[in-house]
C-alpha cells in the first residue's frame, strides 16, 4: 500500500519538476544574453 502511494506522488510531481527545470533553463539563457548585451554595450 505505501509503495503505491509513493509511486503516485512521484508521478504527480514529475510534470512540476520538469516545468521548474524548463523555467530555470529559460532564465539562464535570458541572463546570459543580458550579460552579453551589457558587455557589448560597455566596450
Amino acid at each position: 500500500m505505501s509503495q503505491e502511494i509513493i509511486k503516485t506522488e512521484k508521478q504527480d510531481l514529475s510534470p512540476i519538476v520538469r516545468a521548474i527545470g524548463s523555467d530555470l533553463e529559460h532564465t539562464q539563457v535570458r541572463m546570459i544574453a543580458s550579460a552579453n548585451a551589457d558587455m557589448l554595450f560597455h566596450l
